[in-house]
Formats: C-alpha cells, sequence, structure tokens
C-alpha cells in the first residue's frame, strides 16, 4: 500500500462504512489492478464508492460496472508528465470522477498525494516542471483583491 498512515483492515473499513448514513460517501482506496480481487473487497467493506489508485488492466472498469452497479468509480491519475492528460481523457467515460495526484508512485514505497507537489499546467495544456516541496503551497486572491500565499506543513 502507499505511504502515509498505511492500509487499515478490511475489516475495520467495513465497520466504518456500516455506520456512514447512506447519502454520505464512503470511499475505498485499493491498489488491487484487476476486476476480481476489487469486486470482492468492495462486496466486504460495503462501500458505496472505489478508488483505484493505481492505473488498471484492461476491461477493469467495464467488469466493475457490471458486476457493482450504483457503486460509484474514482480513477487516480498520476500526473508526471502530458501522458497523464491523455489517460484521464481516455478515462473519463468510464468513471464517474478522475483524481489528479501528484505523488510518485513508481517508488519503492508509494509516494501518493497530499505530500506537498505540485501539478502545475499551463494555458496550453503542457505539465510545467513538478517540483517538491516540505509543505503544500496554496494561493488565493482575497476579497479585497490582496494576493495572499500560505504554506501548510
Amino acid at each position: 500500500m502507499p505511504s502515509g498512515p498505511g492500509p487499515i483492515p478490511d475489516s475495520l473499513i467495513r465497520d466504518i462504512a456500516e455506520t456512514v448514513p447512506p447519502a454520505v460517501a464512503t470511499f475505498l482506496l485499493t491498489c488491487e489492478t484487476t476486476a476480481k480481487p476489487i469486486i470482492a473487497q468492495q462486496r466486504y467493506c460495503r462501500t458505496n464508492t472505489i478508488q483505484l489508485v493505481d492505473a488498471v488492466v484492461d476491461g477493469v472498469h467495464d467488469a466493475l460496472r457490471d458486476a457493482l452497479p450504483g457503486i460509484s468509480l474514482v480513477q487516480v491519475i498520476h500526473v508526471r508528465d502530458e501522458i497523464a492528460l491523455r489517460e484521464a481523457v481516455d478515462v473519463s467515460g468510464k468513471v464517474d470522477a478522475i483524481l489528479l495526484d501528484s505523488g510518485q508512485p513508481t517508488l519503492a514505497v508509494k509516494q501518493l498525494g497530499g505530500t506537498g507537489g505540485l501539478i502545475a499546467i499551463d494555458k496550453n495544456g503542457e505539465i510545467a516542471s513538478p517540483f517538491n516541496t516540505t509543505g503544500m503551497y496554496r494561493g488565493y486572491v482575497d476579497p479585497k483583491g490582496k494576493f495572499v500565499v500560505e504554506i501548510y506543513k
């Protein structure tokens, strides 16, 4: 499983999902890449959304749709270069949502998003040179028109 606090057991995922009201989305994050184990994991955990944190093999999205009607699918796309944009377009008709992730899934211990990485796309749709920081930088314009940049660590 990826970096962070680590995976939680499927039994705990199921316990948590059972306490959540039906109108609230419950997410199962899975690193599985083939349909059979993803279907089994969702049926056990009983979440209403599956987040596929890795690229899946051909046909998986269709198999999940057939086996798990009513379950939402979110595909994570790891943005490292312009190929990610093509991947997002290709999968867009097969899932309910796409999550663009700044992590590095090819490391020995996968580093997924939320670690301070940046996804920068210029006006031409080109990926700008990515960089990592020790914190997450957020910028906005306040109601008075002042530009603000803050660092969250």
